[in-house]
């Protein structure tokens, strides 16, 4: 509805502008100047003026519905991932400010304190003790990536028996590997492993090391939402290439980062992303750190800690 917003307001005046002879709510289509192709000059005013007003607007109002139609198929991220590897934690863009630019996505929270989700509009935190809360509009995020979620396409989601079947099922069938993909997937789960991350607190050490002693959980026989991004590969060194997956059960009290499942069955939607937006952090510590180092092998060992035995099942 958003969208067309300003289109239907214009053809209202449009028709408005038209139907002149009915201004103010009287009928002149019998007065004699009117019958000789002349408006009176009240009404010659009216006209122009409405005139004036639709030419101003037109060009504002195009140019609105182009910028949120643009917004839909974008991807905003917050930092980049060589940042987040090398300890760059501090939340520097709000919880509220990140909902400004989409209501589905993921990332995590200050001090690397939790995994974030957001889904339907809502920002949820699953925390190294395997709590799932609201976040408040103030709580600031390091590292997120987020859109607008508009369903581009839908799929029946198999009996999977892995995350990385997971992957390889929905890389078969979205072939768009240059773009961003916003995936969606609502399924049973026979079992889900996943895991969460404590606050840190200074000096931070490297994402990597933080990683080895990560709590991990294994749940079994629940419902829930998968929130997922694939990247493509030539975006590596400032997001995760390939996908990123985050769990919150539907009735959002068990979350996480995704290291392995068994899905029974669901319904897969995505969206595919043409725009990408980086907000980088001003901050003298993050111009400190040099970015540069190529960082994908840790990358894939933090992401793709998937099937380990799980210390705690539940």
């Amino acid at each position: 509805m958003g969208k067309n917003l300003f289109a239907d307001q214009r053809i209202a005046f449009a028709v408005s502008a038209g139907r002149v002879g009915h201004f103010g709510g009287r009928d002149h289509s019998h007065a004699p100047d009117q019958q000789a192709g002349i408006l009176p000059r009240k009404k010659r005013s009216a006209g122009l003026w409405i005139a004036s007003w639709l030419a101003l607007i037109g060009p504002v109002a195009l140019g609105a519905e182009q910028a949120d139609t643009d917004r839909a198929d974008r991807i905003t991220q917050v930092s980049v991932i060589n940042g987040l590897m090398l300890g760059e934690y501090d939340g520097f863009v709000s919880i509220k400010d990140l909902l400004g630019s989409g209501d589905f996505g993921l990332g995590t929270l200050d001090r690397l304190d939790g995994e974030l989700i957001v889904l339907d509009g809502a920002a949820y935190q699953a925390r190294s003790s395997g709590e799932v809360v609201a976040v408040p509009p103030a709580a600031t995020t390091p590292f997120a990536a987020i859109t607008p979620f508009e369903t581009d396409g839908t799929i029946p989601c198999p009996e999977l028996a892995s995350l990385e079947r997971l992957d390889q099922f929905l890389d078969e069938r979205l072939q768009e590997r240059n773009n961003f993909v916003a995936i969606r997937i609502e399924a049973g789960v026979a079992s889900i492993t996943l895991r969460s991350v404590p606050a840190q607190e200074k000096p931070y050490k490297p994402l990597q090391a933080i990683a080895r002693s990560q709590p991990i959980w294994t749940h079994r026989g629940i419902r829930g939402s998968f929130v997922g991004i694939r990247s493509p590969q030539w975006a590596r060194d400032i997001t995760v290439p390939g996908h990123h997956w985050h769990f919150i059960s539907a009735d959002r009290r068990i979350g996480g980062h995704v290291l392995d499942c068994q899905i029974q069955e669901g319904t897969i939607r995505y969206d595919i992303c043409g725009d990408w937006t980086v907000k980088l952090d001003r901050s003298a510590a993050f111009n400190d750190k040099d970015l540069s180092g190529d960082l994908r092998e840790q990358v894939k060992q933090v992401e793709s800690l998937r099937g380990e035995k799980s210390p705690a099942n539940r």
